[in-house]
């Protein structure tokens, strides 16, 4: 794989989301239903988490914020696997190919991004925070 800066893949995650965003809200709307409602308090909770922890926390070391910035992201990326693999599971048995499809488009990108974060943390991103976990 070949080695991306954090900011790099942290836009690629960011791009990601909004296709993401995208390809539900056409599903939604195909199907004649609103993407509104209640919002998902667990996702809001590790968002105020990856805020507070990744972003606003104050660091000895640049390594130190990056390492934290690749885990509150796979936390957050968990949820997205775990959503898009769920759906695309539903669709298929019902036998929505075309949704099935775009749904596991979006989980590949999600995983694929997983695997960049997973793959820029041991690197020289965060070997210095090391001792810090």
């Amino acid at each position: 794989m070949e080695w991306v800066t954090l900011m790099k893949a942290l836009n690629a995650g960011a791009e990601g989301i909004q296709r993401g965003i995208g390809a539900i809200a056409k599903i939604s709307s195909e199907r004649d239903e609103t993407t509104e409602g209640e919002h998902c308090k667990g996702m809001e909770g590790l968002v105020v988490e990856a805020q507070a922890h990744a972003i606003k926390d104050s660091f000895g070391k640049e390594a130190t914020r990056d390492a934290m910035i690749i885990t509150r992201y796979q936390w957050l990326i968990d949820y997205a696997i775990t959503g898009y693999g769920c759906l695309a599971a539903f669709a298929e048995r019902l036998e929505l190919d075309s949704d099935m499809i775009e749904l596991k488009a979006c989980l590949d990108a999600s995983h694929d991004g997983d695997r960049t974060m997973t793959a820029l943390a041991p690197g020289g991103v965060n070997r210095e925070a090391l001792v810090w976990f």
